[in-house]
């Protein structure tokens, strides 16, 4: 990702270097386009799949198999992108931006099924358990059954 340039992006796509320039502005500005776009599609698959979830624990398995699923069906480029997203203050005010709203839907989807309030603090340690176990998926280390059914385990737990 640090290599990617906004005329290689013009070049690759097809488009004059004016035209990139003028709709993204800067690298950062591609790479916040790029990470919302993987961040909206994965929000979306998320929320389709919560409508059949009735129960805590059924939500918060369905949120755990989702972030495990992203992370392995984006392979390697949603952490480079992520990681790239970290090299200035538009880049991290977007990651930060979508963090948030993440953990959001998190406590909403929740609360609704609990009827009482969440621990916030819960949320957003399953947030690092879920990128640590990820990428133990990943590295062959756990099964994804094993990270998903841990996960959703905190998560359930957040609202004990």
């Amino acid at each position: 990702m640090h290599a990617l340039t906004l005329a290689e992006a013009a070049e690759r796509g097809g488009v004059s270097k004016p035209i990139a320039y003028n709709h993204f502005q800067s690298r950062a500005g591609l790479l916040c386009a790029l990470y919302d776009r993987y961040y909206t599609g994965h929000i979306e698959e998320l929320t389709k799949a919560l409508e059949r979830a009735a129960t805590v624990e059924e939500a918060a398995k369905v949120i755990a198999q989702a972030y495990v699923d992203c992370v392995e069906q984006s392979g390697p480029v949603a952490a480079a992108l992520a990681g790239a997203l970290s090299g200035g203050a538009e880049m991290e005010t977007m990651r930060r931006d979508c963090d948030d709203r993440y953990v959001g839907l998190c406590v909403a989807t929740l609360e609704s099924r609990a009827a009482r309030p969440i621990h916030f603090a819960s949320v957003v340690a399953f947030v690092g358990a879920a990128a640590s176990l990820s990428n133990e998926v990943q590295r062959g280390r756990i099964s994804k059954k094993e990270a998903v059914d841990h996960l959703a385990g905190l998560l359930a737990s957040a609202v004990t």
